[in-house]
């Protein structure tokens, strides 16, 4: 199969199974991640979500976790259509070069390129750490463009026409300012709503993996990529992953704080699936097959009584857990989160990955494998 030309060629999505079960199924009433390279509509290959993956190779920057179905929440900002003109917006700096003007349902930005910036704000209307999806329509355009620093430096619009952006919040106060000098623009609406989930991200240049197919995937390298996701372990729970690993002593999903509370799922030094809880890590939670290069369905589970590790369906491990896992340290894809520092990058390919805040039943885990033995 060539490279994917188009966001329209379909490929086949694995939300459900003869027999009606789907792993949406596993998240009703529950919180976790779950992140699904056969669906392209959750790739972007920007942090920002505005450039959808299509192709083989291109950057996956930003997964989208289906876990709560991509659900929108309600408008956050008050009168974001500005149809009750300036009422709930606060202003600042304007004067005689830095300019805002309500009317008929706009709202007209204008500023120089003179101190102090223009701004435009509303206080306590975001949750710090939280996904927003934050879209803006330009009806107009002069020149310039304006951004917002409440998600970090992001442009909300730079001409006529509508923006979407899938931003993390990392205010409380949701702010517009001038992006570039001798800013004119006439804005239509901003919108912000929360995007419900947990979604995987990478910021930082050169550490982002790559989406391939044959079989769909994302690729890590091994040397340093990783996706950051916002979910943190809780004290029972599974990890589940379709993985195609190549190097040993790697990890594929997982976070662990400066010592003990261990949460994570890979391979141990001798290539076997493997998995760390609490004071016990792969030495210890492990299977006996060496599966580099295999495509492999691990799935582990915890309940501060017992930890069971199952590879491709089968109990390959099941004992006594020693110690409660880490409740604060968020999870990595790809990778360690080691207590805020990513390390032990999965060098292959992850397929499919899910993290739950309760065990799975038996059932589920039956049915989780055989959906996913497909990839390969």
């Amino acid at each position: 199969m060539g490279n994917l030309a188009f966001r329209g060629l379909r490929l086949p999505r694995l939300g459900a199974m003869s027999g009606g079960f789907s792993p949406a199924s596993l998240f009703a009433g529950n919180n976790g991640v779950w992140l699904d390279r056969s669906d392209l509509s959750t790739l972007f290959q920007d942090e920002a979500g505005t450039t959808p993956v299509t192709a083989a190779t291109q950057l996956d920057a930003l997964k989208l976790d289906k876990s709560q179905g991509l659900a929108l929440g309600p408008q956050v900002l008050a009168n974001n259509d500005f149809s009750a003109g300036a009422t709930s917006w606060l202003r600042q700096n304007e004067d005689g070069t830095h300019i805002l003007t309500f009317t008929g349902g706009t709202l007209r930005f204008q500023s120089d390129t003179t101190s102090p910036i223009l701004q435009l704000s509303q206080i306590e209307v975001l949750v710090v750490g939280k996904t927003y999806e934050v879209t803006t329509i330009t009806s107009a355009w002069t020149s310039g463009s304006i951004k917002t620093d409440s998600f970090g430096q992001h442009v909300l619009s730079t001409g006529v026409g509508t923006t979407v952006l899938r931003l993390v919040a990392v205010r409380s106060d949701f702010r517009v300012v001038r992006d570039s000098p001798n800013v004119d623009i006439t804005l239509d609406s901003i919108s912000i709503r929360l995007l419900s989930g947990n979604h995987a991200v990478q910021t930082t240049a050169g550490l982002t993996s790559r989406y391939q197919i044959s079989p769909f995937r994302s690729q890590y390298d091994g040397a340093d990529d990783f996706s950051a996701t916002p979910f943190r372990p809780t004290l029972a729970g599974t990890i589940a992953v379709r993985m195609n690993s190549t190097t040993a002593s790697r990890i594929a999903l997982g976070s662990q704080p400066a010592s003990d509370g261990r949460c994570y799922i890979g391979l141990a030094s001798d290539g076997a699936l493997a998995g760390g809880i609490g004071t016990q890590a792969t030495a210890v939670i492990k299977g006996s097959t060496d599966i580099r290069g295999v495509w492999t369905t691990g799935i582990l589970t915890w309940d501060g009584t017992t930890v069971t590790l199952y590879q491709d369906g089968v109990s390959v491990y099941s004992a006594a857990q020693s110690g409660a896992v880490n409740t604060t340290i968020a999870m990595h894809e790809g990778g360690l989160n080691n207590n805020g520092t990513a390390s032990s990058f999965t060098a292959g390919g992850i397929a499919q990955s899910i993290v739950l805040d309760r065990v799975m039943t038996p059932a589920e885990i039956a049915n989780i494998t055989t959906l996913w033995s497909n990839i390969s």
